[in-house]
């Protein structure tokens, strides 16, 4: 088993790692949504504009960034929930 302090290091750069990760996809895919709704791409049978799906896409991918970086601050579990129970 790692130290405490180790584990909670390890859990700070993963949440870090993940939510700049993340962060920079939803940039990118911000960036490709306008680029769609530039070109007025559409679907072939619905010609919904894809843009919308690309935007809404890079918003939750923000969120979930948001989330991963807020991680960071909570303590870190060496268990998980519904381990170890049972007969």
């Amino acid at each position: 088993m790692t130290p405490d302090w180790i584990y909670r290091i390890q859990h700070v750069v993963a949440c870090l790692l993940g939510g700049l990760a993340t962060g920079y996809l939803a940039w990118r895919l911000w960036i490709r949504a306008l680029t769609l709704d530039g070109a007025g791409e559409t679907t072939a049978q619905l010609k919904f504009k894809i843009a919308y799906l690309a935007y809404a896409m890079s918003i939750l991918m923000a969120l979930t960034a948001l989330a991963m970086i807020l991680l960071t601050l909570r303590q870190p579990k060496r268990t998980i929930p519904g381990e170890g129970t049972g007969p």
